[in-house]
């Protein structure tokens, strides 16, 4: 599954895995959790600490310290999601959190108002794959 590092807080031993298919964490743990991952290594754990992403391209990076909110769509249960909703988006500093509910069910148990849901497109940050495709100009149709 093609997945971007995390790192929510510089200062603290804490990765999480983001998903590219899903839009949502998968889960987290310390580095050397993390390191028992196939597709994590010492690299992709470094530049997460260094950027909080382990994302190589773009400035600034997708994900990196500069955003403080990452967007969650997929995996999670929470009886305050409006219907019908978009996505949601959490605090990069609530991440620890937003992980540790992960359940036997396969699903995140937030508290309730740890996520911020919305119902349109009108509140994507700037840097996610859908506001880039959304700001892409429409094709010319020629007859």
């Amino acid at each position: 599954m093609p997945s971007y590092i995390l790192k929510p807080k510089p200062d603290e031993d804490y990765y999480v895995r983001y998903s590219t298919i899903v839009d949502s964490p998968t889960g987290g743990g310390t580095r050397a959790e993390m390191l028992t991952l196939d597709d994590v290594t010492p690299e992709r754990l470094d530049r997460a600490d260094d950027r909080g992403t382990s994302v190589h391209y773009g400035l600034p990076p997708f994900y990196g310290w500069h955003e403080d909110r990452i967007q969650v769509r997929e995996g999670v249960t929470d009886p305050t999601r409006p219907s019908p909703w978009h996505y949601g988006s959490i605090a990069r500093a609530d991440l620890r959190t937003f992980c540790e509910s992960l359940q036997d069910d396969g699903n995140f148990h937030p508290s309730p108002g740890l996520i911020t849901w919305t119902t349109d497109d009108t509140d994507i940050p700037a840097a996610t794959p859908i506001a880039l495709a959304a700001a892409q100009p429409e094709p010319e149709h020629r007859s």
